[in-house]
């Protein structure tokens, strides 16, 4: 059975793709091998994604939706479609 985790994070390294999409890395706090495993089985999967500032009151900040579904695509695909 595949695990959900939630973790507190900070967004890394954003870069844009040729196609329109981005790609981003996520620092994560010290973890338990449970943790980095639950991560690592997450790994090419569509997963659900929402990233929130913790050190901003939610009542100012506005939540903005992506509603397109995730074209996932190997890197030799992207490569031939430039």
């Amino acid at each position: 059975m595949t695990k959900a985790i939630r973790f507190n994070g900070a967004v890394g390294r954003c870069s844009s793709r040729v196609d329109g999409s981005m790609s981003l890395s996520v620092a994560t706090p010290q973890l338990t091998t449970v943790e980095k495993a639950a991560i690592m089985d997450l790994q090419g999967i569509n997963v659900d994604i929402i990233v929130t500032p913790l050190d901003i009151n939610p009542s100012k900040t506005i939540l903005l939706e992506v509603d397109k579904d995730l074209n996932t695509k190997t890197r030799s695909q992207r490569l031939r479609n430039v």
